[in-house]
This record gives structure tokens, C-alpha cells and sequence, in this order.
């Protein structure tokens, strides 16, 4: 059993966080499996618009979970997010009026923000992720952020949209449209002023966020709640990583800024360990190997041996400098050659096994 499974088998929501190329969807994936084993109804949500999870799991995923069942393997839940789809849900089951809903879901501006760099998509996944974990369907929820610096995105974005929709904006936006107007009606400068504010699309922007208001009051309730879940004893965040300096330095940067925000903190998975450390070989132990080999007339395996020695050696001097959290879990590269089914089912015993 690796040092990190205990406190990710007693967490209801598990964020994986972490460097980009890491392998980070793949390993979600595989603590989703991992769990499922134990006989938890477990759904792998993911926030990547890449499609990393449905290459994973080899199934095509969309914004409703769907079951995923792998050969020998107990089923398991994947959905991976859609912004205007999730916004659109959520607008519906809101308590506002239709006249408002009408309004907000015909808007230009509806459509700019869900679509976009905004803050929606985050802000979608934090209230889909709320969603779900009040749903009697699932035991556990795996979370599959992007790249390390959207993760904080992920935690932070959501704060100013839902401000966007229900804070001063609102006001500043309409008192910008109003004083558009009147200039446009104004002669000579006053009109060219009204061109430059632009009364037009300001009023537009005005008239979607009043709409907005009563859903982002709403939303507001809904990402308290959330970001309560996030600190709480039910979350444990485990930050992904592998052998190498850059992403080893990223994880550790991102676990400081976790836990100055109070989020709970599982321990460190390496990803791609490029020497065989699942079998127990540090870089002492396959040096041994290696003299054995060579004093045994081998020396072709001698070298390897030599060779992963120095890779064992060179990998955990990185992962030492980085001052990654423990208990940590060392996951061994897998042969290009495998199936994602045999990809995820490895790695899924290597965590709980």
C-alpha cells in the first residue's frame, strides 16, 4: 500500500493538482479505479477541455456521467465538463424569475462568458463538483484539474465571477451605460465620447448583468458551500508530479499555496518513475545488482543495471530539493505499448496495492 492511500480512502473528494504533461488524468483516473475496487460508487470528473480522461479511459465522455467499465474491472463513473451546458442546468434550477432566465440564456455576453477564459468554466466546475457530492450516487468524487497555476484558478475564479454577476459591477456597469447614452445625444464631443464608451454594447453588458444579479446571489450560497467542502476533513488534495525539476518545483510551490488557504493536504504521487522503485530498488540496491551482474560474467545487464542506478539516484535528488508534502507514492513509467485499460489497472494497484 502506498504511504498516501489511507488518507485519499477516507476522503469523499480527491483533487488531483499538479504540473501539465505530468500525467495527472491518467493517475485520476486510476485512484477512481482504485476506489471502485474497495466497492465505492466513485465518478472521475475532470476540468481539462483536452480530453485527456476519455484517452485515458478509452470512452467517449460528456457533461452527464456515464458508466465506464474496463475489462475484469468494477464499473466506475467519468463526465467531463461543459461550461454553457452545466451553466444552462444550473440557470434552470435556480429559484429566479423566468423573466430573468429568459434574459440571461438569450444574452450575447451569456454566451462570451461560458465560452471563454472568464472564470465560468471554473465556476461551473466548482458548483457541478457541489452537485454531485450531495448526490446519494456517488461515495467518492476524483477531481481532475488542469495545469497547476488553473488549479488555483479553478479556487479562485469562481469568487470573481460570482462578485461579476451579484457585487458593485452591476451598479458601475449600469451607471457607464446610462451616462453612454446621454452622451450620444450630445452635440459634437459629447456624441464622439458616447461612440468611444460605446452605449450600445454597455447597455447590452448592463441589461445581462442586471439579469444576472438574482442568479449570481444564488451561485454565491452554492460556492460558500463548496469552498467549505474544500477545506474540510471530507477533501484531501494530492498533488501529482514526476522525476524532473520543473513539475517537482510547481508541486511543491502549489502545496505552499494550498495549505495558506487551509486546503487539506494528502501527500505527493510521482508519476513515470523511469527505475523500477515499484519493486523495492533504490539507487544502493541496484548498484549491488550491478557488481553481481558484472562479477557473474554479464555485462550487458551490468550496465543497465549501472544505468538505472544513476537514473534511481538522479530522480530522487530532484524529488528531495523539491521538498514535496508526504507521505508520497511512486508510480513506475509504463511501457508505451499498453492498453489504457492496462495502463490504469497497474497504476491503480501500484496506489492501493
Amino acid at each position: 500500500m502506498s504511504g498516501v492511500w489511507p488518507a485519499l480512502q477516507r476522503a469523499d473528494v480527491i483533487v488531483a493538482a499538479g504540473a501539465g504533461g505530468v500525467g495527472k488524468t491518467t493517475v485520476s483516473a486510476a485512484l477512481g479505479l482504485a476506489l471502485a475496487r474497495e466497492g465505492r460508487r466513485v465518478l472521475v470528473l475532470t476540468v481539462d477541455p483536452a480530453r485527456r480522461l476519455a484517452d485515458a479511459l478509452g470512452h467517449d465522455l460528456g457533461p452527464d456521467p456515464s458508466v465506464v467499465r474496463l475489462p475484469r474491472e468494477p464499473e466506475l463513473h467519468a463526465a467531463m465538463l461543459d461550461a454553457p451546458a452545466s451553466f444552462r442546468r444550473v440557470v434552470q434550477r435556480l429559484p429566479v424569475r423566468d423573466s430573468d432566465r429568459r434574459r440571461l440564456l438569450g444574452s450575447r455576453i451569456t454566451k462570451e462568458l461560458t465560452g471563454g477564459d472568464a472564470g465560468m468554466q471554473e465556476l461551473m466546475a466548482i458548483v457541478e463538483l457541489e452537485r454531485f457530492c450531495e448526490d446519494d450516487a456517488y461515495d467518492a468524487i476524483v477531481l481532475d484539474t488542469p495545469p497547476a497555476l488553473h488549479a488555483l484558478e479553478l479556487l479562485d475564479g469562481p469568487e470573481r465571477i460570482v462578485g461579476l454577476l451579484a457585487g458593485r459591477t452591476v451598479r458601475t456597469v449600469g451607471l457607464a451605460s446610462g451616462l453612454a447614452g446621454r452622451f450620444s445625444r450630445l452635440p459634437g464631443p459629447g456624441r464622439a465620447l458616447g461612440k468611444l464608451w460605446g452605449a450600445d454594447l454597455l447597455s447590452e453588458i448592463a441589461t445581462f448583468l442586471d439579469a444576472a444579479r438574482p442568479f449570481g446571489e444564488a451561485l454565491s450560497g452554492h460556492l460558500d458551500h463548496a469552498q467549505q467542502l474544500l477545506r474540510s476533513e471530507r477533501a484531501a488534495f494530492v498533488l501529482v508530479t514526476a522525476p524532473a525539476e520543473v513539475p517537482g518545483a510547481t508541486a511543491a510551490d502549489l502545496a505552499a499555496e494550498l495549505r495558506r488557504r487551509g486546503h487539506p493536504i494528502a501527500g505527493t504521487i510521482v508519476n513515470r518513475h523511469r527505475a523500477p522503485l515499484d519493486a523495492g530498488l533504490d539507487a544502493d540496491a541496484l548498484g549491488e545488482v550491478a557488481d553481481h551482474l558484472s562479477a557473474a560474467g554479464l555485462p550487458s545487464a551490468a550496465r543497465l543495471a549501472t544505468h538505472l542506478a544513476a537514473v534511481a539516484e538522479h530522480e530522487q535528488a530532484m524529488l528531495t530539493a523539491a521538498a514535496l508534502p508526504a507521505p508520497s507514492a511512486h508510480l513506475a513509467e509504463r511501457p508505451a505499448q499498453e492498453r489504457p485499460e492496462q495502463v490504469l489497472s497497474a497504476l491503480a494497484s501500484a496506489l492501493a496495492g
